[in-house]
């Protein structure tokens, strides 16, 4: 990895913190806005939208970023033009096919599977974002390959703002209905996506200039070999996981609560407290992306030691930013619910939630490490596994435990896939982790939320004060690791 890798990590890292940042607070005004129900409704579509979106995707944009990765290693210029142009053929097939599918069909998704013919015009509208984000996919892959990350950033930002643009200006007059605010919410969504796919092919057109692409011969074979069992796997996982969320609110009905109140609470856990909890997942997602055409060249040039070295630098160094963001999470999340959503349900939940973050945040890494040595096809069946067990335990938890029942279940599932991704890693790779290097990290996470939940997250009570003690915090978590750091550096060398 050289400093082109760590210049687009921190350009991805911070454009990524500022637009999830700036998604939390979104979020928080629409709660305030719309209400808890309504922000429910918003969740049950959003899991039919990401199964959309999966089978569309179709995993192309991974494909586009290892090959092109590849034709960059070989110098093969015309090589890359000739992956992007056959790829954007495919996205726009599988995009164009599902957005009719959408269409079709939106009256039995709307009726029978979400349960209210009332949201029959809501899955229309998930239509054209669900065109669009294929062809963005491809872009962005290339972009990865090509390590040009600010591009990715700028069209991210553009999207930020165009989605919070369009949505105000829908949102106003005020909705009629919880189906009514969420259909313009969407609408000013799908507008956004559109046109930051537009804006990222203008930059992808600048840039080619007017060179030309090859031929292209035996490309589509080698682009569906890494696709397909992406799409397929991810179809698997996405169906499965629509199908438990969807069941959500009928298992929580199970527990003794009613539709509105199993609407509002399933809300106030994904619309509020899971953005909060994946907030961090920003830099890690960032990480994630560039690490996987790193993987990509150490396996064509058969590396292996060099493997075994980036996998176990990722996965500690995860592991590492993943206990400073526990400690945080678990000794603000009182206030954070308070402050920024007005709900001690939600900072209830984010305490709850806090400590499946290390094990989250290691098994994207390992995630991401398998998919570039070309794993994509284990990562598929551990991911199909998860998603099976996590529509039983949503059957089994739910009715006896209620919501706690739902965070139990993305413990009991997450511990599941990192286990599972780890033992492919190891058995592929040689990497053995290394345990003793894990204490330090956890006992600085457990003295740093001790620490902070007794003197900092006391007297929080507003943006700016939360904020301070949230620095305070992370500075405090950060303080041995510097002058470990530091000392190791003035350590004699023998």
């Amino acid at each position: 990895m050289g400093r082109r890798f760590y210049r687009d990590l921190v350009i991805l890292s911070l454009s990524s913190l500022f637009m999830r940042g700036a998604g939390v607070i979104w979020s928080g005004y629409l709660s305030r806005r719309m209400g808890a129900g309504a922000m429910g409704l918003h969740s049950v579509l959003m899991n039919l939208y990401g199964f959309a979106v999966t089978v569309a995707v179709a995993g192309i944009g991974l494909a586009v970023t290892r090959l092109v990765s590849e034709c960059e290693e070989r110098g093969d210029r015309a090589g890359t033009f000739a992956v992007v142009r056959r790829s954007l053929c495919c996205s726009l097939a599988s995009g164009g096919g599902t957005a009719l599918v959408l269409l079709l069909f939106a009256g039995p998704f709307g009726g029978f599977l979400l349960g209210d013919a009332s949201t029959v015009p809501l899955v229309r509208a998930l239509a054209l974002p669900v065109f669009t984000l294929p062809v963005s996919a491809v872009f962005t892959g290339y972009f990865a390959a090509k390590r040009r990350a600010r591009i990715t950033v700028v069209a991210g930002i553009a999207e930020l703002f165009l989605r919070i643009f369009f949505t105000l200006r829908l949102l106003s007059p005020a909705p009629s209905s919880d189906a009514d605010g969420v259909f313009r919410l969407l609408l000013g969504g799908g507008f956004a996506e559109a046109l930051s796919a537009v804006l990222l092919a203008l930059f992808y057109l600048a840039g080619r200039r007017r060179e030309k692409a090859a031929n292209g011969v035996g490309l589509t074979r080698r682009i569906l070999a890494i696709s397909v069992p992406i799409a397929l796997s991810g179809c698997l996982r996405a169906g499965l996981s629509t199908l438990g969320h969807l069941l959500i609110p009928f298992s929580l009905c199970r527990s003794g609560m009613d539709r509105a109140a199993a609407l509002a609470s399933y809300g106030t856990l994904a619309g509020m407290a899971l953005p909060v909890v994946l907030y961090p997942m920003a830099i890690l997602s960032s990480g994630a992306a560039l690490l996987v055409p790193e993987f990509a060249r150490l396996k064509a040039a058969d590396d292996r030691a060099g493997t075994v070295a980036l996998a176990k630098r990722s996965l500690f160094v995860t592991l590492a930013f993943s206990g400073g963001c526990f400690a945080l999470l678990a000794a603000f999340a009182d206030p954070v619910g308070r402050v920024l959503f007005g709900s001690g349900d939600a900072g209830r939940f984010i305490f709850y939630l806090a400590p499946v973050v290390p094990v989250m945040f290691l098994d994207h890494i390992a995630d991401a490490a398998l998919k570039g040595i070309g794993e994509q096809v284990a990562v598929m069946w551990i991911n199909i596994a998860d998603s099976a067990l996590t529509v039983l335990l949503i059957l089994c938890l739910l009715p006896r435990f209620g919501i706690v029942g739902y965070i139990l279940m993305i413990a009991l599932t997450e511990v599941f896939n990192f286990a599972l991704s780890l033992w492919r890693l190891m058995r592929k790779t040689g990497y053995r982790p290394a345990l003793l290097r894990a204490v330090p990290p956890l006992l600085f996470a457990l003295l740093c939320l001790l620490f902070s939940r007794a003197v900092l997250a006391g007297d929080v009570g507003s943006v700016p004060s939360l904020a301070l003690g949230g620095a305070a915090g992370l500075s405090l978590y950060l303080l041995p690791f510097l002058l470990f750091r530091r000392r190791s550096k003035n350590a004699p060398r023998p």
